[in-house]
């Protein structure tokens, strides 16, 4: 990786939103804000699952197959009690 490559994650990495709403208790984590076209055709995968994970992951695909964000449902039993501020 070159140092423009690093420069790039960097600012990539400022993009980053993470939220939660304890009513839901949901949390996301949106890697590169969507454009137009990504949220109308936005794919998500429900793959990630497992007997001992209580909630669930969603991973947000845009239409090129890049991620562009993570959600946790049942966010309180799967995540870090320090990321549901």
């Amino acid at each position: 990786m070159d140092n423009d490559d690093d420069n790039t994650a960097v600012n990539r990495l400022e993009q980053f939103r993470w939220e939660y709403d304890p009513e839901a208790d949901a949390a996301s984590l949106t890697l590169t804000p969507p454009t137009a076209s990504q949220v109308f055709s936005e794919t998500q995968i429900w793959g990630i699952t497992a007997d001992s994970l209580a909630g669930e992951i969603v991973v947000d695909i845009d239409a090129e197959g890049r991620v562009i964000g993570i959600e946790f449902l049942g966010a309180s039993a799967i995540l870090p009690p320090g990321l549901l501020r």
